[in-house]
């Protein structure tokens, strides 16, 4: 009885429908995890058409859930999910424009020569024992750059981003 509807779930996964299914789940998913990131990230406008944009096409996907199986359903929910969220989230990375950060960094002072070094718009405090860094990230490379070496130093650090107020 058990292998029946395995294969029975097979055959239901593997029509026509369930691949448009699939398909627009994926698109759903991939638009909501965007809707969720530029309702903070991003202004207004752009809020409300992402938004317009994911309840429109989600109405379409719960059209097509009623005619689906629950396994196919839950499945094609999982598989869509595992993948769609990175998706989603690396064309979102890809299309990030540079902004200026500014990320402070602290390090004992005996570790500052290779920090001093860094061709990174940069300027220091000493504190005691401490030296405490700024550094001003224009692009994504500088960003990078400051990274390894908080990585490299086991550094304290604190991010911030510059916003128009």
């Amino acid at each position: 009885m058990i292998m029946a509807q395995n294969t029975n779930f097979l055959a239901d996964f593997f029509t026509i429908s369930a691949g448009i299914f699939f398909l627009m789940q994926f698109i759903n998913v991939v638009l909501s995890t965007m809707k969720t990131v530029l309702t903070v990230k991003a202004n207004a406008h752009v809020a409300m058409l992402i938004n317009t944009a994911t309840y429109t096409f989600y109405s379409g996907v719960v059209k097509l859930l009623t005619d689906q199986p629950m396994l196919v359903v839950l499945a094609t929910t999982f598989i869509t999910n595992v993948i769609g969220v990175y998706l989603a989230m690396f064309i979102l990375k890809k299309t990030r424009k540079d902004v200026l950060w500014k990320v402070e960094v602290t390090v004992p002072t005996t570790e500052t020569a290779e920090i001093h070094r860094c061709e990174v718009p940069h300027h220091y405090i000493p504190v005691g024992k401490y030296t405490k860094f700024e550094f001003f990230c224009e692009t994504q490379a500088e960003s990078k750059i400051v990274k390894d070496l908080v990585k490299k130093h086991n550094a304290k650090y604190f991010v911030a981003e510059s916003k128009n107020l």
